[in-house]
């Protein structure tokens, strides 16, 4: 499983052109990052209406939320793209290109997204910036993101969500996946306030001990990825990740992407039936009593992939 590596690619490389690259080919291989932690989980860590970065969020368990890797059209007409959305959707993370990254820096670009955040909260759906590359948990990386967010981080995002994705490091570089994601969610925490969340695949959730660490550099919530179609099977998944992150908000992230088997996307299985399946695996894992209090719904990737399915 390539974890659908392919879904962002676009966005990912326009999203590097923001900033020059910090880590030159061929960099050296960066050394475990939790010697950094002590000095960056010392830094205050405030979320908005000034809760502290253990509050957990909650939310209709039964609702649906959908990545989408094109902001443009959401902002040139947002009344149109929002009613294109399934009545059980509360939130939208949504990416962005360099060209719009820097546009929402601007007068212009900012009210642009006040009015798409304005209209999707009056359907109580709320918008979140999505952003995602595997540079950003190692150490050179690491700034480029953070001059990415500095000229937006007031802005009227509900949310940020990093899908910095694991398997897209080189083999060689993964080590440093656990102690770099924490190391970059504390110093993402410590110039935005906006809840953060975090994207990846369910194994990579699966230790208490790092989740720890993510809960206390200042993450809201997990995002686990299970690609897998098979009810049961993903119940499982999230309640592993439910059971590991105490304290967390989790939510578990379903494909509908083309170009995954069967056995991993919903896509074969048309709109209505990937729907019907989503829908009925959030009340399920909502209704279960461990879960309910911090269980987000489950987020779909992507809004762009469902509506290219068939009916």
């Amino acid at each position: 499983m390539r974890d659908a590596l392919q879904r962002r690619g676009r966005a990912l490389a326009a999203t590097l052109a923001v900033t020059e690259s910090c880590t030159p080919a061929g960099a050296a291989i960066e050394p475990a990052q939790w010697d950094l932690l002590p000095t960056l989980l010392a830094q205050p860590i405030m979320s908005p209406a000034g809760h502290t970065s253990s509050t957990t969020e909650t939310t209709e368990p039964s609702g649906l939320g959908w990545y989408v890797w094109n902001a443009a059209p959401w902002l040139a007409a947002p009344v149109a793209r929002l009613a294109e959305l399934p009545l059980s959707t509360q939130r939208v993370l949504l990416g962005f290109d360099a060209a719009q990254l820097r546009a929402l820096a601007t007068p212009s670009g900012a009210k642009a997204l006040g009015d798409l955040v304005a209209h999707a909260h009056a359907r109580r759906v709320s918008i979140e910036l999505l952003l995602g590359d595997p540079q950003w948990v190692l150490q050179r990386g690491r700034g480029q993101l953070l001059a990415i967010l500095r000229p937006i981080a007031e802005l009227a995002f509900d949310g940020l969500n990093l899908d910095p994705g694991t398997h897209q490091l080189p083999h060689s570089q993964r080590k440093a996946w656990p102690s770099g994601v924490v190391a970059t969610i504390a110093a993402v925490r410590a110039i935005v306030r906006w809840p953060i969340g975090l994207t990846t695949h369910d194994r990579d959730l699966r230790d208490t001990t790092t989740n720890r660490h993510l809960q206390a550099a200042g993450a809201n919530e997990l995002i686990a990825l299970a690609y897998t179609t098979n009810r049961a099977r993903a119940l499982q998944r999230a309640r592993d990740v439910i059971d590991a992150a105490p304290g967390l908000r989790v939510s578990l992230g379903q494909s509908v992407e083309r170009e995954l088997p069967a056995d991993s996307s919903l896509f074969k299985r048309g709109r209505a039936a990937a729907l019907a399946d989503a829908e009925g695996l959030a009340r399920a894992l909502g209704d279960t009593s461990a879960a309910t209090q911090r269980f987000g719904g489950i987020v779909i990737q992507s809004f762009e992939a469902f509506e290219g399915a068939p009916p």
